[in-house]
């Protein structure tokens, strides 16, 4: 099951449960870029794992830090 929120035919985000009614994936973009994916991997309601697209092309894992702030795991440069 998804969700999108559209503004000036500009996605903003969009959002996906596993069919258990909870979220599971959040989507979030800017200016039409995909700016960051985070994922329920604990099934808790909330995310825990996150990828943030950087402009730049790089990407940067975060993690729930346990209260809800994500703190940088690793950066994973993509260009040469």
């Amino acid at each position: 099951m998804g969700h999108a929120a559209v503004e000036n035919d500009d996605a903003l985000d969009a959002r996906l449960d596993d069919g258990d009614g909870a979220l599971d994936k959040w989507e979030t973009y800017d200016s039409g870029r995909l700016a960051t994916v985070a994922f329920d991997t604990m099934h808790r309601g909330r995310p825990d794992r996150r990828m943030v697209y950087l402009p730049t092309g790089d990407v940067r894992v975060e993690v729930d830090a346990g209260d809800g702030r994500f703190v940088a795991a690793r950066s994973i440069p993509t260009g040469a």
